[in-house]
């Protein structure tokens, strides 16, 4: 079964600009990553400062090393 992980983070104020380069630098090796399945990062409209990441997995097990 599939398990779903779905954060928010807010940062440090004034740091989501250099949160969003390190999500954009990440996100690749993330998705390639044994079982994970998707991997989306959204910076909210609201507050700069704010990310919702969205994760899924072929399951709950964490990959070997």
């Amino acid at each position: 079964m599939a398990h779903t992980i779905i954060a928010t983070w807010t940062t440090m104020p004034g740091e989501g600009e250099h949160i969003a380069d390190v999500l954009w630098e990440l996100g690749p090796g993330i998705r390639a990553g044994p079982k994970n399945l998707m991997f989306h990062a959204q910076r909210s409209l609201d507050d700069p400062d704010t990310f919702v990441m969205y994760e899924k997995y072929t399951d709950a097990t964490r990959p070997p090393n």
